[in-house]
């Protein structure tokens, strides 16, 4: 849980190119309620804009050599007090691919629409959250060795933080107001933080 913690609130995004020009893209969901049934998938889908506006410019997509960003999938456990990091058969990607060492999700890059559908397909009941690590993946467009910074959030209206919240200051000996201050800061930032329970 240690590692999580620090890798989740103080993870400073590399220096360079990747901070100067980024973009912000939301992931839509196929089901944003609290609670899902043992045995669903959420599949979180991301899709490159044929325009992208960055922090800089506004860049028309015509091509994509390399789009990824990273995540950590956490089930909390509530007895032992600490996080588990999933891995294995509850995670998978369609459109595009998961990495080797199962932490960032790469866009395909054939044709278009350049895509990626994080699929969770939670192994047991719980807590769980989803997040996006806090510094930028990176994209290459149209032929270009500048990459791009790439920061990936929600689009959903509540990321049930409450939830998540309560679970972090009771089982894990932190304040539920900074894990709001830090989830919040993070949502600015542009990296999503997202809980759910499966029933």
């Amino acid at each position: 849980m240690l590692i999580f913690s620090i890798v989740f609130f103080s993870c400073d995004p590399p220096t360079g190119q990747l901070e100067n020009d980024f973009v912000k893209l939301n992931a839509t969901l196929n089901n944003s309620a609290e609670t899902i049934l043992l045995g669903d998938t959420l599949k979180f889908k991301l899709t490159l804009p044929d325009n992208l506006i960055t922090s800089t410019r506004t860049v028309a997509v015509n091509s994509l050599q390399e789009g990824w960003y990273l995540f950590d999938f956490y089930l909390l456990d509530t007895l032992l007090r600490r996080g588990v990091r999933m891995s294995g058969t509850s995670i998978y990607v369609s459109d595009g691919y998961l990495s080797a060492n199962g932490a960032s999700v790469y866009l395909s890059n054939s044709n278009k629409p350049f895509t990626a559908t994080l699929n969770l397909i939670p192994p047991t009941k719980g807590i769980y959250s989803l997040a996006i690590v806090p510094q930028p993946g990176r994209l290459k467009i149209n032929d270009s060795n500048v990459p791009i910074g790439l920061k990936v959030n929600y689009d959903v209206v509540d990321k049930h933080w409450s939830m998540l919240a309560y679970y972090y200051s009771t089982y894990f000996n932190t304040s539920s107001g900074d894990f709001f201050a830090s989830a919040q800061q993070n949502n600015v930032d542009g990296y999503g933080v997202y809980g759910f329970r499966v029933n």
